[in-house]
């Protein structure tokens, strides 16, 4: 069998990053880049409208 591919400690740090990130985000899109069962990145993607600004936005 495998070892995991992160300590425990380091498991648990990476998924608060990754909630911490999930709560930031309003409107878009949250990337994980995984190669080879490892997180390589994390792309964050963030949409903002703004309204009231002549018509229906930008």
């Amino acid at each position: 069998m495998q070892s995991p591919p992160y300590p425990e400690r380091v498991l648990t740090e990476l998924a608060a990053r990754i909630r911490k990130e999930f709560r930031l985000l309003q409107y878009g899109r949250l990337v994980l880049v995984i190669r080879k069962g490892r997180l390589m990145q994390i792309e964050r993607t963030e949409k903002q409208r703004f309204t009231g600004l002549d018509g229906e936005g930008i």
